[in-house]
C-alpha cells in the first residue's frame, strides 16, 4: 500500500488541492494543510520512502522464511 501511496503522492497532493478550492470540508483543509505545508510533507516522504524500502526488504525475508519453513 504505502509504494502506491508513494509512487502517487503528486497526484494525491493535487486531488486535495483542487477539492480544497471547489468542494471543501474541515477534513479536506486539513490533508491539504498538511500537504501545503513544508516540514510536514516532507515528513510524510520520508516516512513513506523509509516504509516502501522496509517492506520490500521484510516482504523478501517472510518469503525465504516460509519457504525454508516448507522444505
Amino acid at each position: 500500500m504505502a509504494f502506491h501511496v508513494y509512487q502517487h503522492l503528486d497526484y494525491i497532493r493535487r486531488f486535495y488541492n483542487e477539492e480544497n478550492k471547489e468542494n471543501s470540508t474541515s477534513v479536506v483543509e486539513k490533508i491539504n494543510s498538511i500537504f501545503t505545508n513544508q516540514q510536514s510533507n516532507g515528513r510524510i516522504e520520508i516516512y513513506l520512502a523509509f516504509i516502501q524500502e522496509y517492506a520490500q526488504q521484510f516482504e523478501k525475508l517472510l518469503w525465504l522464511t516460509l519457504d525454508q519453513l516448507l522444505t
